[in-house]
């Protein structure tokens, strides 16, 4: 019975031995997983934190609510513009030696109103009465000129403008003073101003210079043009 027992214990022993490799392998597998398992649930955790950082982050940023009166976007503002005028018109030279100063008048189509740079199509006229005739010498014109806007966001926008016209001088009644000398190329110079108490409205003030030539007549009339005036317009 003694030894029975006996080997019973060494076999228990050595079965013992026998299986501590494979048990300390599945106790070495058991480990790495534990150990991956833990390492994937770190990284998880990284990143949930990271997530809430970033969320922490959006919600500390500057929310900017735009006041009453300061719009949410730039609007365009009216860029074409038409304006009717009346202005103060006399001549140089010869012509202003034989007519009184007289008056003036303008329709005016602005594009680029509101841009740095622009383009006026126009048509002008003028009447001015002779010192030594009952009669009065009658002006038109069609001009086009280049424009150059200095402040175009302001509500004040000075401006310059030059370009060419074709002038016609006629007389009325039976005056034919002008029948054989009454056209020319001229070439406009003009300064001014426009304010705009609304964005569909505008007042201006404009002064403008015409050189007149003989391109057209070699006995044109010596003498330009130039007048000083107002304006009022509408914008779209």
């Amino acid at each position: 019975m003694t030894s029975l027992l006996k080997k019973c214990a060494t076999l228990s022993v050595l079965g013992l031995f026998a299986a501590s490799p494979a048990w300390a392998q599945t106790m070495e597998e058991e480990g790495q997983w534990q150990n991956g398992e833990e390492a994937w649930e770190e990284e998880a955790w990284e990143e949930d934190m990271e997530a809430v950082d970033e969320f922490e982050e959006d919600e500390t940023q500057e929310i900017v609510i735009p006041t009453e009166g300061e719009p949410a976007r730039a609007q365009a503002q009216p860029n074409f513009a038409l304006e009717v005028g009346g202005a103060f018109s006399n001549f140089t030279s010869d012509l202003a030696d034989a007519t009184d100063p007289g008056v003036g008048w303008e329709l005016r189509g602005i594009f680029g109103a509101s841009s740095p740079v622009g383009l006026e199509v126009a048509y002008f006229g003028s009447a001015n009465s002779f010192e030594n005739f009952d009669e009065s010498v009658v002006s038109s014109a069609g001009e086009l000129l280049g424009r150059v806007n200095l402040l175009p966001d302001s509500d004040i926008r000075p401006f310059a403008a030059a370009g060419v016209n074709y002038y016609r001088l006629d007389g009325t009644g039976d005056l034919d003073l002008f029948q054989n000398a009454n056209e020319s190329i001229g070439f406009p110079l003009s300064v001014g101003v426009n304010y705009y108490p609304a964005e569909n409205f505008t007042i201006g003030a404009r002064g403008t210079y015409r050189i007149l030539t003989e391109i057209l007549d070699d006995n044109f009339p010596g003498g330009n043009n130039w007048t000083a005036g107002l304006t009022l317009g509408a914008a779209f």
